[in-house]
């Protein structure tokens, strides 16, 4: 990582060491001399590429989710199947994550985040759901809580996971873990 802008001077001009190795390609440097080369001076190239790839398959399983629930039986099994409940928070992640509005949605089998224009972001079974608790902190109107999964999701590693969100306030917070409870129990 970072290779190309601490040897741009090895790269830069038509004559550069580099330049001409590229088009000392035998049969093939007509053809290698007309394509333009750039030097990309981003550091962070692999975390983008890595972003790409991430969100690109998100949008596959998006796209995979959307045709089953097309499908004629699945449109039964949703509608018998309603959300308990839908909340508006806040999810607090990784540091370089930051924290970010989501809708927490709970239905009697899963727990789904979503982001604000209502784009499935992850989704868990209510199997893989163990507890959730509130996190009391000096801030009195602080309304944080943990949501404890066996598994981190689609997108969240692997191994077991504590997502962290705050609530509206603390009534919103109260509602959304009684609401947790009721699937622990179901």
């Amino acid at each position: 990582g970072g290779m190309t802008p601490k040897n741009l001077r090895l790269l830069e001009g038509a004559d550069s060491l580099f330049m001409r190795a590229f088009g000392d390609k035998g049969r093939l440097s007509p053809l290698l001399k007309r394509v333009p080369v750039y030097a990309v001076l981003a550091e962070d190239i692999g975390q983008r590429g890595a972003h790409l790839v991430a969100f690109r398959m998100l949008l596959t399983m998006q796209e995979e989710q959307e045709e089953v629930l097309r499908a004629p039986d699945a449109k039964e099994a949703q509608a018998s199947l309603p959300p308990l409940a839908e909340f508006n928070a806040i999810k607090h992640s990784l540091s370089w994550r930051g924290s970010y509005p989501r809708k927490l949605v709970i239905s009697p089998n899963e727990i789904i985040t979503k982001d604000p224009s209502g784009n499935i972001t992850n989704r868990w079974s209510k199997d893989e759901f163990t507890a959730a608790a509130a996190i009391e902190e000096e801030n009195e109107d602080a309304a944080r809580f943990v949501i404890k999964l066996l598994s981190g999701g689609l997108l969240c590693g692997m191994g077991s996971t504590d997502l962290t969100f705050s609530a509206l306030d603390k009534e919103q917070r109260s509602v959304i873990l009684k609401t947790l409870e009721s699937l622990a129990v179901a």
